[in-house]
């Protein structure tokens, strides 16, 4: 698993568009210089992010032993490795998930950086970024739960010789991503239209309650997670403004 974990990662690297130092290192290049552009990028990342958890290969780990609408022809093949546990590197379906969501995660990485570098007195950028930071931490949430042994990239360089990060480290920059989300999103997320929500306080809590339980559950088996995953979603259930 760790293995082709890595070379997921080196494969995914090498099909981005990147700016590469002297020194190996590759750096993705800023391009947003308003909260219009952080905007329109934000907007691009919900349509790609609407668009790759459509496909049930990222809901792959709910095949698991639904060998019933499985067959051995055509496109649904390597479901069947899911569906006995037992997934290879030349398995179409993980790199689907692996590349493209690694591929929204750069991106993310890009708009936070970005975001956090504009200095142009309009706060509602603050809204925006928050949302960035909660879709990563939704992001990296389900790719440990698929691959189990993933690496973290964070930061707007990123190390080709990047390696595997322990399941705690992951755990915590899932935790962080969402505890900057709650902090700043709105209960309800102004001047959103009807029956067209966005993201806010309520959402990352939710999920982060969520993040709680698996960290309580195989293989950090940490026990303390159980106590925060129930009052975080008792937090959810008190707020009735969040919507």
């Amino acid at each position: 698993m760790k293995k082709w974990s890595i070379v997921f990662m080196v494969c995914i690297l090498s099909t981005l568009y990147y700016n590469c130092s002297n020194d190996g290192d590759v750096k993705i290049k800023p391009i947003y210089n308003s909260t219009k552009d952080i905007v329109n990028a934000l907007d691009s990342l919900h349509i790609n992010l609407s668009s790759m958890t459509k496909h049930a290969t990222y809901f792959i780990l709910g095949w698991a032993g639904d060998d019933i609408t499985t067959t051995s022809e055509g496109s649904k093949r390597d479901f069947i490795d899911f569906d006995k546990r037992d997934q290879f590197l030349h398995n179409s379906r993980s790199q689907f998930a692996w590349n493209r969501t690694y591929k929204l995660i750069i991106d993310i990485n890009n708009i936070i950086h970005n975001a956090n570098e504009l200095r142009n007195g309009d706060n509602s950028k603050d809204y925006l970024v928050d949302e960035a930071y909660f879709i990563r931490a939704l992001l990296y949430q389900n790719l440990i739960r698929l691959f189990e042994k993933i690496p973290l990239q964070t930061g707007l360089k990123t190390d080709i010789n990047i390696v595997i990060s322990e399941t705690s480290e992951v755990y915590h920059q899932i935790e962080q991503d969402f505890l900057t989300g709650a902090d700043l999103l709105p209960d309800i997320y102004p001047n959103s239209e009807l029956g067209v929500a966005r993201l806010n306080k309520g959402s990352t809590l939710t999920s982060l309650s969520r993040l709680y339980l698996d960290w309580a559950g195989f293989p950090v088996k940490d026990n303390s997670k159980c106590t925060l995953a129930a009052s975080t979603a008792k937090q959810v259930i008190d707020n009735h403004q969040s919507s």
